[in-house]
């Protein structure tokens, strides 16, 4: 795991923070290189129904491990990482602490995916989000880890006192699983009911 300080939090979330951004700039291009460049970018707009509507081209997933991260935010970051690296099997690949001891950004990966965390700050991309205990409990998303042994999980999510809001159970559509709730309230499913199997 990568432990990094920085005395400010909001930096990990500003790009026009880091240099290499800030400092960018397109490269020139000549005569030719425009030409080919307008006729490609035609051929997009005449090819693509989304390009003709909005004027550039569909956007494409990057060519990487996983390209979908849940974000969350939690009152008790560092207490939050341990819970789930130690209940739920997550590998913390970077922590990034703040002086005071709260976590600008952290990344916890499971597999080949991932989830970015970070304390809940009175910032104004903090202010966009609420906690569960605001809510009265309520969320207004999940994230669903594929595992390989349901049962195993529960158990240690048993162990560790965390509650189980969907029982352990065999699924319809295949699979067996539960659902819970990590000590902040945020809502985890667990299962062995792999959706990208599915599809081969």
């Amino acid at each position: 795991m990568t432990t990094i300080r920085t005395p400010d939090a909001q930096r990990m979330h500003d790009p026009s923070a880091d240099p290499l951004h800030a400092a960018g700039s397109a490269p020139a291009r000549d005569g030719i290189h425009d030409s080919l460049h307008d006729s490609l970018h035609d051929s997009i707009r005449k090819s693509d129904p989304h390009s003709r509507r909005h004027g550039s081209a569909r956007p494409s997933p990057k060519d990487t491990r996983a390209t979908i991260m849940p974000c969350l935010r939690y009152r008790d970051a560092p207490a939050a990482i341990e819970w789930l690296c130690d209940t739920l099997g997550f590998e913390a690949s970077l922590v990034v602490r703040n002086e005071d001891g709260t976590v600008a950004h952290a990344q916890l990966t499971y597999g080949n995916g991932m989830v970015m965390l970070g304390s809940a700050f009175d910032t104004d991309y903090g202010r966009l989000l609420k906690q569960p205990g605001d809510t009265g409990g309520f969320v207004t998303q999940g994230s669903y880890l594929v595992v390989n042994d349901a049962d195993n999980v529960h158990a240690r999510v048993l162990d560790a006192g965390a509650e189980v809001v969907l029982p352990l159970q065999d699924e319809d559509y295949g699979g067996r699983g539960f659902t819970c709730r990590d000590p902040e309230g945020h809502i985890w499913s667990i299962g062995t009911f792999d959706p990208w199997a599915e599809r081969q």
